[in-house]
């Protein structure tokens, strides 16, 4: 239900206003009430279920005795690590920024017309005016992930990781809220025979 209000409140309203409050209100009074609901199948099914299975399936039988804690496994160090992901993100970073910056004329499509390549461009030059900050946030996931191969990755690591996803959340809203970032225009498809 969050998630839905706030597609919703992306999608359909100004980024400010009584519209955007009454979405994102309406969107927490539907969780609230969604969360109320689930709580309540769930006393409901456990109510039942005490009800009408025999106390012997309920209770389980007495393995406490026989429990040893140092059985468990160990869990794994929250903050480890993993290096084949992390050089995988930088990879896929790094070609991401070299598509983005150097081969944008790649992004599009091609329509065959009577017999020519007809090139649609997928972005117009409306998202290139973003992309100083969509580099900016890019670089900065790189160096988090280098500072993190580096060293071990703690509290200071997780806060930068957190504010680089808000500012990429905050700069992707922005750029779908921006008219005219897609090149597919209907001016383009009337060109076309």
């Amino acid at each position: 239900m969050l998630g839905l209000a706030g597609i919703s409140a992306v999608t359909d309203t100004p980024m400010m206003g009584m519209d955007f409050v009454k979405i994102i209100g309406g969107g927490l009074g539907n969780a609230l009430s969604a969360a109320i609901a689930a709580f309540g199948n769930v006393v409901i099914v456990f109510a039942i279920l005490e009800r009408v299975l025999p106390d012997k399936e309920i209770s389980g039988s007495n393995d406490e005795k026989d429990w040893d804690p140092a059985s468990l496994t160990s869990e794994p160090d929250p903050d480890s690590v993993k290096r084949g992901e992390l050089i995988a993100e930088i990879i896929f970073t790094f070609l991401g920024l070299a598509l983005l910056n150097l081969y944008p004329e790649i992004l599009g499509a091609f329509i065959f017309t009577k017999g020519e390549p007809f090139f649609i461009p997928m972005f117009s030059d409306v998202f290139f005016k973003f992309m100083p900050w969509i580099n900016a946030i890019f670089l900065a996931e790189i160096v988090l992930i280098f500072t993190c191969c580096a060293m071990h990755c703690g509290p200071i690591s997780r806060v930068a990781k957190i504010l680089i996803e808000a500012a990429s959340i905050a700069l992707t809203v922005i750029i779908l809220r921006t008219p005219g970032i897609v090149g597919f225009t209907a001016e383009i498809f009337q060109e076309l025979s």
